[in-house]
């Protein structure tokens, strides 16, 4: 999971799956079907713990189009009860009933359906998914790379799919198949993390990667991360905007020699072609005078000998805080948006010619127009209550100064 996760071009998103209480769907038909997810991975996980329902929607989603890899566990494939479910039509291995395995820590392992020593993984023709190394002989790095901590064993390949792994036994371990419009894969390891803690990680990453590509028919995708890079995303008006580019494999390594083709694309869709500059590894672009407020966006597309690597795109914003300075002529589009939002209490569009004409309606309806005021009295609100107050107080005021003088408080 860590592995997918930290690839640049890869979202992965686990849902762990438990056994359903009561007959609830453990997940969702939109888990399944959306268009946010182009691959199914199941790992570990028995058949009962999905249920016939969701195992249906998987199938019909693979039908449809999406990609699906099952990875090898204690309760993966047969082991795991598939057998009796519709995803035995759509995986690419044979499997039988009589390998299921009995959930639970305390039951114990079948380990005649599984590969119990440590498995040398060899490939078997010439894949874009075991294309591990680039250059030199891939069979050797697959014999360099640590072997897999034991396998599920298949009992057998369907006659349409194809053996991509095997160990020197020539059991298979890895097998690619199609079902309808979308494609499978079976893997019967579950231990490639032992690349990384290896020094193999490179190798990790492009398997991973190639397999996902693979499931989404994006198998001829060039393994390249393109990106830029932009100092800040808000500017504002007459500000220069500056911006950096470059193109590198997933495994950090800077690819040179690209041509670039960078498009500024404006507030009104119009578009201009921006000229790059090379500083040491990376290339640097400059826009002297975006245009007005409103939203950017840099389209960047990088290819290599006619072939194109990646694209990207980053937005930016002119943000203007003083429009009324910088640009003093009325706005007619925000003026008629302005009339619209208030037409519900009058609100309208007046052009300047109609201005007279608007002055004497609003005249006339001033003297139509009749307002009742509810007015309260209130002591001090005129002038006559004010001095009355002030006169009473002054009063009462030197009344007491005489009183405490008098009886020699004072």
């Amino acid at each position: 999971k860590r592995t997918l996760g930290s690839l640049p071009d890869i979202e992965l998103v686990p849902l762990f799956v438990k056994r359903p209480k009561d007959n609830d769907p453990v997940l969702r038909e939109s888990d399944i079907d959306s268009d946010q997810y182009d691959v199914l991975l199941i790992e570990d996980v028995p058949a009962a713990a999905f249920g016939t329902e969701n195992i249906n929607l998987i199938t019909k989603a693979v039908e449809d189009g999406k990609g699906i890899m099952m990875i090898g566990g204690f309760y993966s494939f047969g082991p795991g009860g598939y057998e009796n479910t519709q995803l035995s039509d759509v995986l690419p291995i044979e499997m039988s009933d009589a390998e299921r395995q009995e959930v639970g820590v305390q039951a114990p392992l079948r380990e005649a359906f599984h590969l119990t020593e440590e498995q040398v993984m060899v490939p078997t023709e010439e894949h874009a998914i075991t294309r591990i190394a680039i250059g030199g002989d891939v069979a050797a790095r697959w014999q360099a790379l640590p072997r897999l901590l034991g396998a599920n064993r298949f009992q057998g390949v369907k006659a349409d799919s194809r053996i991509l792994l095997e160990n020197p036994e020539q059991q298979p371990l890895l097998v690619s198949g199609e079902y309808g419009l979308g494609r499978v894969l079976a893997f019967a390891g579950d231990s490639t993390w032992r690349w990384k803690r290896r020094g193999f990680e490179k190798e990790l990453l492009r398997f991973w990667r190639q397999a996902i590509l693979w499931l989404v028919g994006r198998e001829n995708q060039l393994q390249s991360d393109v990106w830029i890079n932009m100092a800040q995303r808000r500017y504002s008006p007459g500000s220069p905007v500056s911006f950096t580019v470059g193109a590198q494999t997933t495994d950090g390594e800077q690819i040179n020699d690209v041509t670039w083709n960078v498009t500024l694309v404006r507030p009104d869709q119009t578009k201009e072609t921006l000229q790059l500059s090379q500083q040491l590894d990376d290339w640097t672009g400059n826009i002297d005078s975006p245009g007005p407020s409103g939203n950017y966006y840099v389209d960047v597309v990088a290819s290599q000998q006619g072939r194109e690597l990646g694209k990207t795109r980053a937005d930016f914003q002119i943000i203007d805080q003083q429009p009324e300075r910088t640009n003093t002529q009325a706005d007619p589009q925000q003026l008629s948006q302005m009339a619209e939002m208030t037409s519900a209490h009058g609100g309208r569009l007046v052009m300047p010619g109609d201005a007279v004409d608007l002055i004497d309606e609003i005249n006339d309806r001033a003297e139509q127009t009749e307002v009742e005021l509810d007015v309260k009295w209130q002591l001090g609100g005129d002038a006559t209550s004010a001095w009355s107050f002030l006169v009473v107080f002054c009063v009462v005021l030197s009344l007491e100064w005489i009183l405490r003088k008098k009886w020699g408080f004072v």
